[in-house]
């Protein structure tokens, strides 16, 4: 074993010593000794102090509760910082030291667990508003654009233009007209094709496939489901007027 590892092992080996074993056993066996001579203050504070000692050497680290319980006992321990501070009103030498070595590290053992509550309980109320306003962005804010992103829906492809198409000149001489750019066959008279909103026609199987996962126009990128969104009435009497208009240029032809 290199020496550093070694050195390493029974740094390691004193610390659990020191802080699992001699410091909490001779910290409780202190105040069981000093108890008749401590103010109530004192006992209070040496009281949540051997509490918590006790807890921190028996309590498994495991266990999915442990930081509740913990802050359980600093929340008890909050309320005895309370009412010590009404009892020093009273009673101003309450918390006098007296130059007692075990009375001035109960205190600060004290004060110290109070400052750690003081500072988790800030960190959860500044988790718990970060996670309320994560929450309030994500429903209103990041989970529509990542919906505006995706596919469209069942209901939006319904509104999708179903037509006959007519060759005429216009689309005799635009290639992006003629053709389904997707699969790139041209298309015949009277074809049934899927018109899109900006006036790109394709076949169904090869559109509705695409528009499943994206919301572009496969040719010139316009975002259809904006154009969608007048909504299904608008949408119905769009198809209407469309059908109407192609019945009169068969009409014409």
């Amino acid at each position: 074993m290199p020496p550093a590892t070694a050195l390493g092992k029974v740094c390691e080996f004193f610390c659990n010593l020191t802080f699992l074993y001699v410091l909490p056993y001779w910290y409780i066996i202190y105040t069981f000794l000093w108890w008749q001579d401590m103010t109530l203050c004192f006992c209070r504070e040496a009281l949540l102090n051997s509490v918590f000692l006790v807890y921190l050497r028996f309590a498994n680290p495991n266990r999915p509760h442990i930081l509740v319980e913990i802050l359980q006992i600093l929340t008890v321990l909050w309320f005895v910082n309370t009412t010590n501070d009404n009892a020093l009103i009273e009673e101003p030498h309450c918390l006098d030291t007296n130059s007692s070595t075990y009375l001035w590290i109960t205190h600060v053992l004290f004060k110290t667990l109070l400052w750690c509550y003081t500072v988790s309980t800030t960190l959860l109320v500044m988790m718990l508003i970060g996670a309320i306003i994560f929450g309030i962005m994500e429903h209103f804010l990041w989970q529509p654009q990542r919906a505006a992103q995706q596919g469209l829906t069942e209901a939006e492809l319904k509104e999708l233009k179903n037509v006959n198409i007519v060759l005429g000149d216009e689309i005799h001489n635009d290639s992006s007209l003629s053709t389904c750019t997707i699969c790139l066959e041209e298309f015949q008279e009277g074809m049934n094709v899927i018109q899109l909103p900006c006036n790109h026609y394709f076949h169904p199987d090869c559109v509705i496939g695409w528009l499943k996962f994206h919301v572009l126009c496969p040719n010139c990128r316009t975002n259809i489901r904006n154009k969608l969104r007048p909504g299904l009435a608008e949408g119905a009497r769009g198809q209407l007027r469309f059908n109407s208009q192609i019945e009169e240029s068969k009409e014409d032809l």
